[in-house]
């Protein structure tokens, strides 16, 4: 039994004010059942009030408060609040009261249709569309009968109905989507609702009825397009935002089954479906891809114009790209042309781990290649270097493609003449073919190109699919029309085998052809017989240790070169190992080092693929700068045989060594950023191709690489050259780039420390450009503040800029955030700017003195202001004074941690500093420059006691997690100061400082990556030895970290 409850002055029970009568739940029950309304009505209104607050204790009383849905108006609206709040907690205890909440559902509409209590009515259908809502959540199979109902009344007038409704229909169709196929309709119309939650149940709804029976929301269809791109309008912008997401991720969902069950449905929708590839979601994009899969399957002329979009996705996760590169292929097989623009993306899938996405790239690239073949003759090249390695599907597929571009462009093919003739003799009979018709093609455009490959030719004349034989004859025929063959007569063997085709029916006819192709094969070894035996002796000449043997050796090498580059290809490499490169010295002789160029060059003109080999190229990027002028000149023209035309406006050298930036190999990216500094640029559009090179390098995964990217950068913008625009008008400009202005902003911050020159005039520029709170204001507050230090002040300081920003428009609260960031980060110029600090902190107090009278954001000003001034008085580059003289205008809650900070009275027994540390660490989750001020008290508090010393440095350490970066900076600036002095006492905060070495603030890293590294360099027991964490991993990850002060700090390149 339910103990009693104390009611006051309840109406007709009891007599005189304030006289309270206690009354038990099961009294309250017996009133239920009154004949007087009054005292019906003052028990339901009872129970729902202890209902609200207690809603356990009246779940006996649930049957009795069923009875009463019946009743007047004013009982039933009592009656139905309290099972909403029983329901609410202990959905299971009105289970059996789904009936009657289901007919007061209906009931209240009806009879509101017949009086003018509207409002009231509404409030008992939301009060039962709670409580059915309610259990729904729990047990949807309890609400199976009230499906129909609560359908109808997904679109009531009232907004919490809706809401509540609609909840209980999700709830369903989550568990069992089939149960709300006959409300579809009534779902469908709810989609459009002006209010987010609303539209979100309802497209989770159809999304999961969708996923079971698609056919059921075939009409569906146009209310799920217009939900893709749901923009949520309610006042509470996080929750609208969220709401919004979730419900194009339904939609998006929804229409992916509906695409897999009957893509006609959705053929019409294609232009917003492909939209969703760019959403942020990795499962939006997932169903989007697979919903335009199935589309194209069906009908690919559909998706024709979606190929860009899904050619953009061809790197995004495994899952999404291979559904992307599957539509591509199957509107390639309808509409190759409409396929072409996508050439590039698919050939950069060609070196995928997926086997199935190589399969579909290289598919899709034939395909293309059978109506456009000039659309894909860049994809030659790395279509060739798959086919001896890959699985036969791509094998097959790579070279009917090349194949086809042969026929139409043989000089294309014939690089690859080598790769081709790798395949001459596979097991499937129709790689074989397509790979003798490609060499055939460019035979008969370019004889000689063919010459390597004559062994692979020869074997193919027997082969035993006759129509290999006949282009493999044709390819070798070709050369021997060139060649000038003492004691054979060619062109009778010729006209044999001519003859030969022409009467093939007749008997005896293939014995003759045969040998005439034969004899024709014989020729053609004996025109590619190696007319210089010496080249291998010549190569092994240059590694003799007399330089007068080397000279010699690359001498012959560059006439043979001249003659017959194919000879020469073997000797590539060391010939490129003369002139140096990764790990390599170069030879020490200027002319053996010229004659190797040379020799590159002369094959570079013939098979310029052999010498874009990794290691012959990183030679001769590294050569650009040979000491000597003449191997200068002949390594640029080297290069310049090797380079594609870019057809833009830089130097044949400088757009290889720009395209060799993607390189896979890591190094040839190290050494065509050196090239780059090297080459220097000589025109606007050499300095944007440069500058925009070198950025996207700035988030190379390899630290290697984005050091030489920086260092490339440094010469780039210390270059004095005439042009426009300059390379730093670029990298400003790179600013505006949302994927890399952190990363170009901390690099112009590297670059400021190391020569704060070319920085030095973009302060003005970056100023203008700085937005603080944006993701690269860090970065450029250290590049501010580092070239106007350079400048010896004469530039006046960051901080006064931010203060005289704090007048004009813009986000003053973040704005003064900046400036307790600079007092961490930047305390030379922070101490400079003081009087301007402490002018702030009384200007902004004003007539509001501490009431926190005033503008919105002044406290947020003042606590800042604060904030920054007590930051440079406890790590000593202010005494204290500037904060302790404007103590009077900092708000009272501030008031004991800033006197402390600005040098104040400290508790002086070890009780009283304990309080005070619970007190100051209990302020780490307030606003931020409450928090900020709470870590420099905790400072001056845990240098008043030895013994309370690690617990005051393990409060500090928890502001590393704070939600602002202000406070995890503050943080982090005090711990390396405290380590530095003594790391005695930091054991318990290397957990968090090792968690802070992965945060993405690069000055919260450095601060932690600076306390770390005092305490490893302890002389008595390290810290870090105490760690429940092992230290070593995370510490040699920051090895590579992508700034250089926290490289710095561990003994990395900085």
């Amino acid at each position: 039994m339910s103990g009693p409850d104390k009611i006051a002055d309840g109406p007709g029970i009891g007599g005189g004010d304030g006289i309270e009568v206690t009354v038990g739940i099961d009294q309250l029950e017996e009133f239920l059942a009154a004949d007087d309304p009054d005292v019906r009505e003052y028990a339901a209104r009872t129970l729902a009030t202890k209902a609200a607050e207690r809603p356990a204790d009246v779940r006996s009383a649930v049957p009795a408060l069923t009875d009463r849905l019946e009743d007047e108006p004013s009982i039933r609206s009592h009656a139905a609040a309290a099972l909403s709040a029983v329901a609410a907690d202990h959905p299971g205890a009105v289970r059996e009261s789904i009936p009657a909440l289901t007919d007061r559902l209906e009931g209240e509409a009806r009879s509101a249709s017949r009086t003018s209590d509207e409002a009231a009515s509404a409030t008992v259908r939301a009060d039962a569309a709670d409580a059915l809502a309610a259990v729904a959540a729990e047990a949807p199979a309890a609400v199976a009968d009230s499906i129909e109902a609560l359908g109808r009344y997904a679109t009531d007038g009232n907004e919490r109905v809706r809401v509540r409704t609609t909840d209980a229909l999700a709830a369903v169709a989550d568990a069992q989507p089939e149960q709300v196929v006959a409300v579809v309709d009534d779902v469908a119309a709810a989609a459009d609702d002006e209010t987010a939650a609303v539209r979100e149940n309802a497209t989770a709804v159809l999304a999961a009825v969708a996923t079971a029976a698609p056919d059921a929301v075939l009409e569906s269809v146009p209310a799920l397009v217009d939900r893709l791109e749901d923009q949520a309008d309610d006042p509470d912008g996080a929750t609208a935002s969220a709401e919004a997401g979730a419900i194009g991720g339904y939609a998006m969902e929804a229409l992916r089954a509906i695409a897999d069950d009957s893509p006609a449905a959705v053929a019409d929708a294609v232009d917003p479906i492909a939209a969703r590839l760019a959403d942020d979601r990795e499962g939006v994009r997932h169903d989007a891809a697979l919903a335009l899969e199935s589309i194209a399957t069906d009908r690919p002329g559909a998706v024709v114009d979606a190929v860009d979009r899904l050619a953009d996705r061809l790197d995004d996760a495994a899952a999404i790209r291979r559904e992307c590169v599957g539509a591509l292929r199957e509107i390639a097989a309808a509409e190759p042309a409409g396929v072409a623009s996508a050439t590039a993306a698919l050939v950069a899938r060609l070196d995928d781990p997926l086997e199935a996405v190589r399969t579909d790239a290289a598919g899709t690239l034939a395909s293309v290649a059978a109506e456009r073949p000039t659309a894909i003759a860049d994809a030659v090249r790395p279509l060739a270097r798959r086919l001896e390695t890959d699985v036969e599907p791509v094998q097959r597929h790579g070279v009917t493609a090349i194949a086809a571009v042969a026929d139409a462009q043989p000089d294309a093919v014939e690089p690859v003449v080598t790769e081709l003739a790798a395949v001459a003799d596979a097991d499937d009979e129709s790689v074989r073919l397509d790979a003798a018709r490609a060499i055939a093609a460019v035979a008969a455009s370019s004889p000689n190109a063919i010459g390597p490959v004559v062994p692979a030719l020869a074997d193919r004349i027997d082969d035993p699919h006759e129509p290999v034989r006949r282009p493999a004859t044709d390819a070798l025929a070709a050369l021997a029309r060139e060649t000038r063959a003492e004691g054979t007569d060619v062109s009778a063997l010729l006209e044999a085998l001519e003859g030969e085709a022409e009467n093939a029916s007749e008997e005896g006819d293939e014995w003759v052809q045969g040998h005439a192709a034969r004899g024709i094969a014989d020729v053609a070894r004996s025109a590619t017989a190696d007319a210089h035996p010496a080249v291998r002796s010549l190569t092994r000449r240059l590694d003799d240790d007399a330089a007068a043997v080397r000279r010699a050796a690359t001498r012959d090498l560059v006439t043979v070169a001249a003659e017959r580059p194919l000879a020469v290809r073997g000797a590539v490499g060391p010939l490129a190992e003369r002139l140096g490169g990764e790990a390599r010295s170069a030879d020490e002789d200027a002319t053996v080092r010229n004659n190797a160029a040379i020799a590159l060059s002369r094959v570079a003109a013939s098979t310029p693929d052999d010498v874009r080999e990794d290691d012959v190229l990183v030679s001769l990027l590294t050569a650009l700068d040979d000491p000597d002028r003449s191997v200068r000149r002949t390594v640029r023209r080297t290069l310049a045989e090797v380079a594609s035309d870019a057809g833009n406006d830089c130097r044949p050298t400088l757009s290889l060594a720009v395209a060799e930036t993607t390189a896979e190999a890591e190094r040839v990216r190290v050494a065509a950023c050196e090239a780059l500094a090297t080459l220097g640029f000589e025109s606007g559009a050499e300095a944007e191709a440069v500058v925009e090179a070198l950025r996207e390098l700035l988030v190379d995964p390899t630290s290697a690489v984005r050091v030489a990217a920086l260092d490339a950068l440094e010469t780039t913008l210390a270059a004095d050259a005439d042009v426009e625009p300059t390379p730093t008008d670029v990298v400003l400009e790179s600013l505006s780039d949302d994927d890399r202005s952190a990363a170009v902003a901390a690099a112009l911050g590297d670059v400021a420390q190391r020569n704060s020159e070319p920085v030095a005039a973009a302060v003005p520029s970056l100023l203008e450009r700085f937005a603080p709170g944006e993701a690269d204001a860090p970065a450029l507050l250290r590049a501010l503040t580092t070239a106007v230090a350079a400048d010896g002040g004469d530039a006046g300081t960051v901080t006064g800029a931010l203060v005289d920003r704090l007048d004009a428009d813009g986000d003053r609260r973040a704005t003064a955030g900046e400036l307790a960031r600079l007092a961490a980060t930047a305390p030379d110029d922070a101490a400079a700017g003081r009087d301007r600090l402490a002018d702030l902190l009384a200007e902004r107090a004003g007539g509001a003195g501490r009431s926190g009278d005033g503008e919105p954001d002044d406290e947020a000003i003042r606590g800042y202001a604060a904030l920054a001034l007590g930051t440079l008085a406890v790590t000593g580059r202010d005494d204290g004074s500037a904060l302790e003289s404007e103590l009077e205008a900092v708000d009272d809650r501030l008031l004991d941690a800033a006197s402390l900070a600005a040098g104040g009275e400290t508790p002086t027994h070890t009780d009283g500093i304990n309080t005070q540390l619970s007190g100051m660490g209990d302020r780490l989750d307030a606003e931020p420059w409450v928090a900020g001020l709470a870590v420099l008290a905790l400072a001056v508090l845990a240098d008043e006691s030895a013994t309370l010393r690690p617990t005051g440095i393990e409060k500090i350490a928890g502001g590393l997690g704070a939600d602002s970066p202000v406070v995890r900076v503050t943080a982090g600036r005090i711990l390396e100061m405290m380590a530095d002095d003594d790391p005695a006492g930091f054991a318990d905060a290397v957990p968090a400082l090792l968690a802070a070495l992965e945060d993405p603030d690069a000055d919260v890293r450095a601060t932690a990556a600076g306390a770390l590294a005092a305490c490893a360099q302890s002389d008595d027991e390290s810290p870090l030895e105490d760690a429940d964490r092992d230290p070593i991993p995370v510490l040699e990850s920051r090895l590579a970290d992508r700034d250089g002060r926290v490289r710095a700090r561990f003994g990395g390149d900085s």
